[in-house]
């Protein structure tokens, strides 16, 4: 469910800007970033992921951050083998810039940017 409310925050903030990138994009990448901090984070029921949606002319900034800290770090082993592992590749290869912002824990923020 969360992924989902995710998602559709972030079309609505990006609906009517022909600036931006595809939402598609930020979509994606903020869904990997909500799923893990679900599935990393534990966060149930009662915890709140918070999201937030910047606007810049041809930039869209993301922050998701999470209240049990599922964010250790931005780079972490991926098991070839395994069923997941592979959201990180998914933000590396959309975001434009990415990682855990300083100073706070559990928060990730990230980056898409039209091209040019």
């Amino acid at each position: 469910m969360a992924p989902c409310n995710a998602r559709r925050a972030v079309a609505e903030a990006m609906r009517d800007r022909r600036d931006l990138p595809p939402v598609h994009d930020v979509q994606l990448v903020v869904s990997e970033l909500v799923t893990n901090s679900v599935v990393h984070g534990r966060a149930g029921e009662a915890e709140k992921i918070e999201l937030s949606v910047t606007l810049f002319p041809y930039v869209v900034r993301v922050a998701v951050a999470d209240p049990l800290g599922g964010f250790t770090s931005p780079v972490a082993p991926v098991d070839h083998d395994g069923p997941g592992g592979r959201g990180l590749r998914i933000v590396r290869a959309l975001a434009s810039r990415w990682g855990l912002r300083p100073g706070q824990p559990g928060q990730l923020c990230y980056e898409v940017g039209r091209p040019l």
